[in-house]
């Protein structure tokens, strides 16, 4: 769990759930509202790729010898 994810010690349930929808889960930037909040998390820097992974790649076999 992230620090800014724990909940504060003077703050409800619903305040938290409330907070954290507005902050980005990759670098913790709070917005002051939940659309703010989720083009930052689209585009944020932080974010890893997604996607497949790239294939290995393939072993050379031109170098080797046949017999």
């Amino acid at each position: 769990m992230k620090p800014w994810m724990r909940r504060l010690p003077d703050e409800t349930e619903p305040e938290r759930n409330n907070r954290l929808a507005r902050t980005c889960c990759w670098c913790g930037r709070q917005d002051a509202d939940f659309p703010s909040s989720d083009a930052h998390e689209s585009g944020c820097a932080r974010r890893p790729d997604h996607g497949r992974r790239k294939a290995a790649p393939e072993p050379d076999t031109s170098s080797e010898e046949v017999p």
